[in-house]
């Protein structure tokens, strides 16, 4: 009998801090890809603060990498078994982008089955990162969209990123290729169930304004780190 081949699950991001939209996602794919592993992958040099100040992590690497471990690793709902906190990114020099990550991970892990998780903004810029097609190539995506949004919303940005980039994408709200009727070389999987309203900018805006951070955003361990002991609250 043959064995299942290795599933990986790459969740990037500057998690500047991590929160609950986050949790809500590693949850999710998990759910629908039971027999994955996910990646946590803090960026330690994200292309696009090279250009954007505004967007420049508010936190170490180092602070940032810890506080994955806490709400990921040490978050009771969800399976230890099945969460990796990488610092694959740590030895990246000046900018790093996700396509020479997912090289990395691809050539430490031939035989797996690599998976993109991101979000809908990214998947709506998606056709203008760094070799795109590239990522396509080493990884299936998975996107989801943001809460209020619906799936409508999503097919229509995966039909633009297909003429965007000129190629033949399967997708559906299905992690089973056989439902999609052929597998192709390209594939989306498109989940539209986030519920939780949060980002990294709001809770700043918070932090920023010395208000308390509302309980629903933030894991209760890192929201008593953020209030009590880290740089940034007064």
């Amino acid at each position: 009998m043959t064995a299942a081949r290795q599933e990986i699950i790459v969740f990037g991001g500057t998690f500047d801090p991590p929160h609950q939209g986050h949790i809500e996602c590693v949850e999710l794919v998990l759910e629908n890809f039971p027999n994955a592993k996910v990646w946590i992958i803090p960026s330690a040099s994200p292309a696009f603060a090279r250009h954007s100040k505004e967007k420049t992590p508010h936190y170490s690497y180092e602070d940032r990498l810890q506080l994955c471990r806490l709400a990921f690793q040490d978050n009771t709902n969800l399976p230890k078994n099945k969460i990796i906190i990488s610092d694959i990114e740590n030895s990246a020099i000046e900018r790093n982008y996700t396509i020479n990550t997912l090289k990395k991970i691809s050539d430490l892990n031939p035989s797996a089955k690599i998976f993109f998780l991101i979000g809908q903004d990214q998947l709506e810029s998606f056709s203008k990162w760094y070799k795109p097609k590239e990522i396509l190539e080493i990884a299936s995506l998975i996107a989801v969209s943001r809460p209020n949004s619906d799936h409508t919303t999503l097919n229509k940005l995966t039909e633009k990123l297909a003429n965007d980039l000129m190629l033949q994408l399967d997708w559906n709200q299905t992690k089973d290729i056989a439902k999609l009727g052929k597998e192709k070389k390209y594939n989306v999987f498109l989940f539209s169930t986030l519920k939780n309203d949060v980002a990294s900018s709001k809770i700043w805006h918070y932090i920023n304004s010395h208000e308390s951070i509302p309980d629903a955003w933030l894991p209760e361990s890192i929201k008593t780190i953020i209030e009590k002991n880290m740089k940034g609250y007064k």
